[in-house]
């Protein structure tokens, strides 16, 4: 999970940190990147494609609110268990301007002795207060 007072989804190099540390924990040993569950990832590439190709999708990134308002466009099926992985925070009454609070990912971890534990649970708070400031990863 990453949560931050600040988390700010819509600077690119927020999202590039974020998407780094699951990128260096799905290339563990232990991890299997085949079952993990990034919507971010997910996200971004069909922005890009958007951008790409057209189609009439304009996908805005910009600002937190632009930002919060294309995820929820993109999660918007009924039932999206992604949106679940969301936590949004109301910052304007009055327009019902949004920011995203905090993101989860899933990753599955398996095959880890016992003895290693302790070890991949220090490495990965590790990993995180390094990498993004305020210390983000629960």
């Amino acid at each position: 999970m990453f949560t931050d007072p600040h988390l700010d989804l819509s600077d690119e190099p927020t999202r590039d940190k974020i998407l780094g540390i699951m990128t260096e924990l799905e290339e563990t040993p232990y991890i299997d990147a085949s079952v993990s569950s990034c919507w971010l990832r997910d996200f971004l590439d069909y922005a890009r494609r958007s951008a790409e190709f057209g189609g009439g999708v304009e996908v805005l990134m910009d600002t937190e609110a632009q930002f919060a308002r294309s995820v929820r466009d993109y999660l918007a099926q009924p039932g999206s268990e992604q949106m679940l992985d969301i936590e949004f925070e109301l910052t304007d009454q009055a327009t019902g301007e949004e920011r995203i609070k905090a993101v989860r990912f899933l990753i599955q971890v398996g095959q880890l002795p016992k003895k290693e534990i302790a070890t991949y649970i220090c490495c990965e708070g590790e990993i995180a207060s390094l990498s993004l400031p305020g210390g983000i990863v629960s």
